[in-house]
């Protein structure tokens, strides 16, 4: 019975052991305008957890890694890719504040959020969209470690590199550390939650092979080269399931 509920913790934490929500029939056409908002800190992260609370810390380095710029790109890339005309909301007065909660789902029925229908029918009817994505940067559990006595789930303060050291054994994890909405304006729905793209959304946490900085307490900017290019790459592969998604695949 542990071992059973075990595999199902693992499930729900990695790809899902519960149904995703009901979504109404998404069905975008090549031209449907789709806005576009990431907001991600400029700086890299580091979190570690050690053996012991007392070895656990947090840092950021001051290094301009450009990673929000470049995963609006990624992501616009797959989008225009699969057709869409992309907007970047970011140009247009748009805030972060407007766009949070901006659908929710109460009792398995979707609905607008709570003094979001001005926002939504500045979205649908000035800017013309059909839907939004909105990235942004947040604490994002990146690594599961099972045991006899049950599972630890770890979290990446924000995106950047995460490590784990346990016994002189060190895990190096590349942390997409992102709250990532896809808002379909008619009907609405928050089409992240399809099977799709929560099952890329669930594995945030990517594991560098061969990595292994000179200096574990001081990285340096190249350090971080490797870390940023597998966040990118996540986000593409992010891009391309809401794509699909939105077009009705």
């Amino acid at each position: 019975m542990r071992y059973l509920l075990t595999i199902c913790l693992l499930a729900v934490a990695l790809s899902g052991c519960q149904t995703a929500p009901q979504l109404p029939p998404i069905s975008m056409r090549a031209g449907d305008r789709i806005g576009v908002l990431v907001k991600i800190p400029e700086n890299p992260y580091h979190t570690h957890v050690g053996t012991t609370v007392f070895n656990n810390f947090e840092k950021t380095y001051p290094y301009r890694w450009s990673l929000e710029s470049d995963v609006r790109a990624k992501v616009t890339d797959a989008l225009t890719s699969s057709g869409f005309s992309v907007i970047d909301l970011a140009t247009t007065g748009i805030a972060l504040d407007d766009l949070s909660g901006l659908v929710t789902r109460t009792d398995g029925t979707w609905r607008v959020g709570e003094k979001k229908q001005a926002i939504v029918q500045q979205l649908a009817g000035q800017l013309g969209l059909k839907a939004v994505v909105l990235i942004k940067a947040a604490p994002t559990t990146v690594l599961m470690q099972c045991g006899a006595f049950g599972c630890s789930f770890f979290s990446a303060t924000g995106p950047g590199l995460f490590t784990r050291s346990f016994l002189g054994l060190n895990n190096y994890i590349a942390a997409a550390a992102f709250e990532w909405h896809v808002y379909v304006l008619d009907p609405v729905a928050d089409a992240a939650l399809a099977e799709s793209v929560s099952v890329v959304l669930k594995s945030p946490g990517i594991r560098l092979s061969g990595y292994s900085p000179a200096d574990f307490d001081h990285l340096t900017e190249a350090d971080f080269a490797p870390v940023h290019d597998a966040i990118v790459q996540f986000a593409g592969s992010a891009g391309v399931a809401t794509a699909t998604v939105l077009h009705g695949q």
